[in-house]
């Protein structure tokens, strides 16, 4: 699940997950049976940039992808 709240089943060329809405990529990482989704674009301890930190499209919006 991405920082914005979406599931994410789409992928780029290189095999990493994208956000539908920040275009955000992230990184699935399997350690036994534990899986990880890292963001590869932004730090996992900061905070969204303030153009991405509120929604422009209705969350229906991207689950009709």
């Amino acid at each position: 699940m991405s920082r914005h709240g979406h599931v994410l089943k789409e992928k780029d060329e290189d095999g990493n997950f994208v956000c539908p809405e920040s275009g955000y990529r992230y990184q699935l990482s399997v350690n036994g049976d534990r899986e990880t989704m890292k963001c590869l674009d932004l730090n996992e301890e900061k905070s969204l940039p303030e153009e991405l930190s509120s929604g422009k499209k209705a969350y229906d919006e991207f689950k009709l992808r």
